[in-house]
């Protein structure tokens, strides 16, 4: 019931909707999507592009995304006709170890239909003879006077189910609405589940001094005063305060261990060295003869500047070829490496725009070697543009085309997040 606002009345709005076709990649959920002219994709990440169409039809992002994120859904399509068409992923049961539906062997695969059927949540329950991996299976309620049928295609991929469902009110399930789905099956490539790389040079989290809390009696003084920020810059930081007079300031961290003297008027300072980027806590104790102890804590974070930034990367990027990631992309899962190149054209990659680049110039003015540079909504790059990129290889594929390629012929290519680009070679 939840979502059929979107199957009464999605058809009256698609005309002014229509979509070119682009590439949807969902690495945490394991796959991809080839969208077909004429097709609306929804995900999490584009709702606001949709939002007139999404107010038109009686709802809004924030629900639609609700939904989207109860039901697991990682994209929905709408289709020209006004089909609706979700793409959603669910654990498996928890006594299965299986992983992949085409690493069934046929007893195995009957026993997993099986369990479907045994459920009693649906109709029928079979193997599609199209897509012989997808097990086909149909349910219906009734909603006031309205029969509402469920048309569901299910696999198995990396240990979960990855489902397919149509939702088709007021009538049965027709040939034309598995030929749709089963039509979405042909465009969708079983990835990998990854985590995706960090795509942008960003500082680690900030953490704030602890507040100083209501002094007991006959506690000792101990307040710290500064840095007043709890990031920083550089190597160097200094953490000073005021507590007793002429009294001892233990300071402690999981790393080291130190002690100053605080002067006549109770001031003191401990000047600190911090390598590594990340966050540290310090613990500072004090303990005057006339005075109970009194122990505060400060976390402070080293925050790595641009130019440490890319440093790092340099420190630790691959020498790799362009034939050697072409040839293996799943090996460079989180690899560093540096390529310069050409922007040649734009797709799109969950909701982000991911630019096409060709890393090799043969010849004046002839580029070759395509990968896939994802980037974030706020870069400004432009088709044309030579640049170089700082690049994390997430292990999954795009097919480019043979305009591009040194076979002509059109190629999986790796895709790879940006962490920086410039112009500077």
């Amino acid at each position: 019931m939840k979502r059929m606002w979107f199957a009464l009345l999605v058809m009256v709005f698609l005309a002014s909707y229509a979509a070119a076709q682009s590439i949807y990649v969902f690495p945490a959920d394991g796959f991809r999507y080839q969208q077909e002219e004429g097709e609306i994709v929804l995900t999490r990440t584009n709702l606001e592009q949709y939002s007139d169409l999404i107010t038109q039809l009686g709802t809004t992002t924030d629900a639609v995304r609700a939904s989207f994120d109860a039901s697991r859904i990682a994209m929905e399509v709408i289709m020209p006709d006004g089909g609706q068409i979700a793409i959603s992923t669910s654990p498996a049961d928890a006594d299965s170890d299986a992983v992949e539906m085409a690493d069934l062997d046929e007893t195995q695969k009957e026993a997993l239909r099986q369990r479907f059927s045994d459920s009693g949540l649906y109709q029928d329950c079979a193997f599609s003879k199209n897509a012989p991996d997808w097990i086909r299976m149909t349910s219906s309620a009734m909603y006031g006077s309205m029969p509402v049928w469920q048309l569901r295609y299910v696999t198995l991929h990396s240990g979960g189910y990855l489902i397919l469902n149509s939702t088709i009110i007021g009538r049965e399930p027709a040939g034309a609405d598995d030929d749709a789905i089963e039509g979405m099956i042909s465009r969708i490539k079983l990835l990998t589940p990854i985590t995706q790389a960090q795509n942008s040079a960003s500082p680690v989290p900030t953490a704030e001094p602890t507040p100083e809390p209501e002094r007991r009696e006959n506690e000792a003084m101990l307040v710290i005063t500064e840095p007043a920020e709890a990031a920083f810059t550089g190597s160097r930081v200094v953490i000073r305060g005021k507590t007793e007079p002429n009294s001892t300031v233990f300071v402690t961290s999981d790393t080291m261990h130190t002690s100053v003297r605080s002067n006549k008027n109770g001031a003191f300072s401990v000047p600190l060295t911090i390598e590594e980027a990340g966050s540290v806590t310090f613990r500072l104790r004090v303990n005057p003869k006339d005075k109970e102890e009194t122990i505060r804590e400060i976390t402070l974070t080293r925050v790595l500047t641009e130019r440490e930034q890319l440093a790092a990367f340099k420190a630790t990027q691959a020498q790799i070829s362009y034939d050697e990631l072409l040839g293996n992309a799943a090996a460079y899962i989180g690899t560093k490496f540096i390529f310069r190149g050409k922007v040649m054209d734009f797709t799109d990659l969950d909701g982000n725009p991911c630019a096409l680049v060709c890393v090799s110039n043969p010849q004046t003015g002839t580029w070759k070697d395509p990968i896939y540079a994802m980037l974030s909504v706020e870069d400004a790059v432009n088709t044309g543009d030579v640049l170089t990129f700082y690049l994390i290889g997430t292990g999954i594929t795009l097919p480019a085309p043979g305009t591009y390629t040194a076979s002509g012929l059109e190629t999986e290519v790796p895709v790879a997040d940006v962490f920086y680009f410039t112009e500077n070679r």
